[in-house]
């Protein structure tokens, strides 16, 4: 809200010391209200920036797990594999030594 100036040609000292008065306190308002406005651009920037630090290093951390999982994914399906392989050729001897060849089970 701005000050009524001093009617024109009514003006006497005291008038013009009471605006004079009134555009200091304004300012010091408007000086104010612009210190606030600084101090809370500062916070959210501050805010901000913690956020967008957060947010890199929760991406950083899921990629990471997401390699881990897909290595020890990798290294089950190569266990399983060799577990299979271990399996065929511990089964596979014994059907071979009961067999006579002509491929007949012996007793």
């Amino acid at each position: 809200v701005r000050p009524s100036p001093p009617p024109p040609g009514k003006a006497s000292i005291e008038s013009v010391d009471t605006y004079i008065g009134e555009l200091g306190a304004l300012r010091m308002q408007v000086d104010r209200e612009k210190a606030d406005y600084v101090h809370e651009k500062f916070d959210l920037e501050k805010k901000l920036a913690i956020a967008t630090s957060k947010l890199n290093s929760q991406e950083a951390l899921g990629k990471s797990l997401t390699r881990r999982v897909r290595m020890l994914e990798f290294a089950l399906r190569q266990e399983r594999s060799s577990f299979v392989r271990t399996l065929r050729l511990r089964t596979q001897p014994f059907s071979l030594l009961n067999l006579d060849s002509e491929g007949e089970t012996r007793n």
